[in-house]
């Protein structure tokens, strides 16, 4: 590879590197500017509890406590995290894929779900979901 060749390439590599620190640090610096902290980037509200879109969650363990959804009205809201994931989810692979084929092959009833405004207090519709034979208990 001739010389000239081998320089141009060395230079593409560190201008694009560059260009990635630079934006890593910006990007970092307007993460922590704006306070996202062990609550993720979420509001709280006057009770203290987080509020927003899931699809905003840094990581599962981040999710907020009332999380945005949309009732059967087409209301707005939220349903709270506690009362939306009822039920003992899988402890292992064998357990999803069990999970799974229960899911795929189960009747279902319908379960009614509060929907509240962001202050967690007020019910303002109902939100449904999926209700298998073995949560129904």
């Amino acid at each position: 590879m001739p010389p000239k060749t081998r320089q141009l390439k060395s230079a593409v590599v560190a201008v694009g590197l560059g260009c990635a620190v630079v934006a890593g640090v910006l990007f970092f610096r307007a993460a922590f500017a704006r306070g996202i902290d062990q609550a993720g980037p979420y509001p709280k509200n006057q009770s203290g509890e987080t509020y927003g879109s899931l699809l905003d969650a840094p990581s599962p363990d981040l999710e907020p406590d009332l999380i945005a959804a949309i009732g059967v009205d087409g209301t707005e809201g939220y349903v709270r995290a506690t009362e939306l994931y009822s039920g003992p989810l899988p402890k292992s692979p064998d357990e999803a894929v069990a999970y799974m084929k229960a899911l795929e092959s189960a009747p279902y009833s319908v379960r009614k779900v509060p929907l509240y405004a962001a202050d967690g207090k007020t019910v303002i519709g109902y939100f449904q979901t999926r209700r298998h034979p073995w949560q129904n208990k």
